[in-house]
């Protein structure tokens, strides 16, 4: 009890619990500000957040399409021996098309690395260069496919 007197002052003027009183706002809205400040999320981490969910939102869109890209190919080869002349290599290089943009999506995926976190701006500058680059898989597949369908629908 004779602490307690002491630092409030209990018996007597209580000057030291109000000056107490006073510092503990002060500090609560000092860690209050703290807290509001390292709470506040970083813009480069939600700009790397938001690139790096836009290249993987391209790369799930157009990987499923593989297997249609396959398809086409196995089509455009099977029909290959019946072909002569002009439609004969316009099938092949539609092949070789086909076989282009499936090579890229492969090389893309097993380039295709996480990036060190610690680094934002590199990790920024990485994924911006795998947008550009997935963008490029993206055409090229749905290219190729689009003239190897229509290529199959003259065919058959």
């Amino acid at each position: 009890m004779i602490i307690c007197n002491t630092i409030f002052q209990i018996e007597g003027e209580n000057d030291y619990f109000w000056e107490n009183e006073k510092m503990m706002k002060k500090l609560f809205l000092l860690l209050l500000s703290m807290w509001a400040l390292v709470s506040c999320s970083d813009p480069l981490r939600e700009e790397y957040d938001t690139m790096k969910n836009k290249v993987m939102e391209i790369h799930d869109g157009v990987m499923p399409e593989r297997e249609t890209l396959i398809e086409y190919k196995n089509k455009l080869e099977a029909g290959l021996d019946t072909l002569e002349g002009e439609a004969k290599a316009s099938a092949e290089k539609l092949v070789n098309e086909l076989k282009k943009a499936d090579r890229a999506m492969m090389v893309w995926m097993a380039e295709y690395e996480e990036p060190a976190k610690d680094k934002l701006e590199a990790a920024m500058e990485y994924m911006k260069d795998q947008k550009v680059k997935i963008e490029m898989v993206d055409s090229l597949m749905r290219t190729s496919m689009q003239n190897a369908k229509e290529a199959i629908e003259n065919m058959d």
